[in-house]
């Protein structure tokens, strides 16, 4: 995807703006991707442009992409700690009432351990130290948060393969916010949409200067804390941001529906379709 230059003077649905919001990245460089119809802006009948925050791929990946790697990692682990258990015999109810280092040591040091407790020692120390590191892992540290992706830097890139080719949910990969095309990569945070009053979209169509005072109106809904000037950047051409509009709807849009019953489906896949009296 090419993003193109924006129009001065207009901002529509597909319009990438800069000094935007989102809540779970404060003090992070946000840009906006307008999804009002453009019908309704076109015929002034909007009270508010909505949007998607759009964040880097880097802080992505030390917010919600760490989040989603931790989770994985967490489960992994343990799921390996508990099956080395099962592998020496080990009942993995232990875990409820003794400690995991306690375990490991009771059951893999003692000098009456069986052989095969024994020849898994060395694999459960290192489990087990893995899993108290995890759970020791504070998502507000920077440097936790650093050691993490340095040492799961294989899933990382795995997941951010997954991400480019849109396979992670309420999520959207996109190359660029410019027209200058500089391929940092960037996300759209899909289930984060937010919103400017209709006279503030149109300031920021025109380019709007830093308030003077934070508690303004401008100061409210939009963040100059990395731009003075606030306006149009980049434009998401068609069919892209028909896709990503496709996407977004798709997480809200999902029907449920009851299952049949495993007898009924059997009674009907059980009928039969001749017709009688045919000879």
């Amino acid at each position: 995807m090419k993003v193109q230059k924006p129009v001065f003077g207009e901002i529509t649905q597909g319009t990438l703006f800069n000094c935007a919001i989102a809540d779970r990245y404060r003090g992070k460089r946000v840009h906006g991707l307008g999804i009002t119809a453009r019908c309704d802006i076109a015929n002034d009948k909007y009270p508010v442009l909505n949007y998607l925050p759009v964040v880097t791929l880097f802080d992505w990946m030390h917010c919600d992409g760490f989040e989603i790697l931790f989770g994985n990692a967490l489960k992994s682990q343990r799921g390996s700690f508990e099956g080395t258990l099962k592998q020496a015999g080990v009942a993995t109810s232990v875990l409820a009432s003794i400690p995991r280092q306690e375990v490991v040591s009771s059951f893999f040091d003692d000098e009456n351990a069986s052989r095969q407790q024994k020849k898994l020692a060395g694999k459960a120390h290192e489990q087990a130290n893995r899993l108290d590191a995890l759970e020791a892992l504070s998502a507000d540290s920077s440097k936790d948060r650093n050691w993490f992706l340095d040492t799961y830097e294989k899933e990382a890139s795995a997941l951010v393969k997954e991400l480019v080719q849109h396979k992670v949910p309420s999520f959207y990969f996109i190359p660029s916010v410019t027209d200058e095309n500089e391929n940092d990569g960037h996300v759209i945070l899909l289930r984060e949409s937010a919103f400017l009053p209709r006279s503030i979209a149109k300031e920021v169509a025109n380019g709007v200067d830093r308030p003077e005072k934070n508690d303004s109106e401008l100061g409210i809904h939009l963040s100059f804390e990395f731009d003075d000037f606030a306006m149009p950047v980049g434009q998401v051409p068609s069919p892209n941001i028909e896709h990503i509009l496709q996407t977004f709807s798709y997480m809200f849009g999902r029907i449920g529906l009851e299952n049949y019953t495993a007898d009924f489906i059997s009674d009907v896949c059980g009928r039969k379709f001749v017709k009688k009296g045919i000879a």
